[in-house]
């Protein structure tokens, strides 16, 4: 009895290590296909793209030598400047539609779409940019003339594993070249100004002045009700009518 259980446990044994041609571990095998990782040189997001142009445009509401009536709380003139910076980004450019397909995943290219590089390394001493796909996280590596390496990568502790597995290229003449990709950043109220009419206090009559931007702040002017031309920064008005709800003006 004891030696028929000795065979019994054997054959188990035998029967979880080979079960004619089915590996039962696929998935660990794939694991220990790419183990050797190779160090990223990651790109700085701050320093990848440069300074093309700058233009600031200024819009003003303010109407000089016509006569105005705004009740208490009313805008009486304003200035709004807004700021349009232009970007340029090295990238990369796909010269025709692609599918790169391996065991893992395919990966599609677009054509004349733009391919943003997070990183490069080296293999056999020849830097190849990398391009990472959003769905699945497979990594293209792409060599300084626009052509891919025949294997994907992935990203495992912060550095490069590269895949055993060949990808196959339909085309096969695709390339991912350098190029340059625009981007347009627009700022509003990077400055200017705003005026109101605050109303009567103390027999005083009061405006609220605010500069507008990162820096902008508010103060408060007070002059005599019977003032009759009045300075405020940069602005200039006649008084023609004043109570506690409107203001009647002509800006100079």
């Amino acid at each position: 009895m004891k030696k028929l259980i000795t065979v019994a446990t054997l054959c188990f044994l035998t029967a979880c290590v080979y079960a004619g041609d089915v590996n039962f571990m696929p998935s660990r095998n794939k694991v220990f296909s790419f183990w050797n990782t190779t160090k990223i040189r990651f790109y700085d997001k701050d320093t990848e793209r440069s300074l093309a142009s700058v233009q600031e445009v200024t819009e003003e509401n303010v109407e000089h030598g016509v006569v105005q009536t705004v009740q208490t709380g009313g805008l009486m003139a304003s200035a709004q400047t807004n700021r349009t910076s232009t970007y340029e980004f090295e990238v990369l450019k796909a010269n025709k539609k692609a599918v790169l397909n391996s065991t893992y995943s395919p990966f599609f290219i677009e054509k004349d779409k733009f391919y943003r590089p997070f990183g490069e390394v080296k293999i056999n001493d020849e830097a190849y940019m990398l391009v990472k796909q959003k769905n699945n996280g497979d990594i293209l590596i792409v060599a300084g003339d626009g052509q891919i390496y025949n294997h994907i990568g992935r990203m495992v502790d912060g550095r490069l594993a590269i895949l055993r597995s060949d990808i196959f290229i339909e085309p096969e003449d695709v390339r991912l070249s350098p190029a340059v990709e625009t981007v347009t950043d627009v700022e509003n109220n990077v400055g200017g100004f705003e005026l109101y009419y605050a109303g009567l206090e103390d027999d005083e009559m009061t405006f609220s002045y605010s500069t507008l931007g990162p820096d902008g702040e508010t103060e408060t002017y007070s002059f005599p009700v019977d003032e009759r031309f009045v300075e405020i920064e940069d602005l200039a008005f006649e008084v023609l009518e004043v109570d506690y709800n409107n203001i009647t003006f002509v800006l100079n």
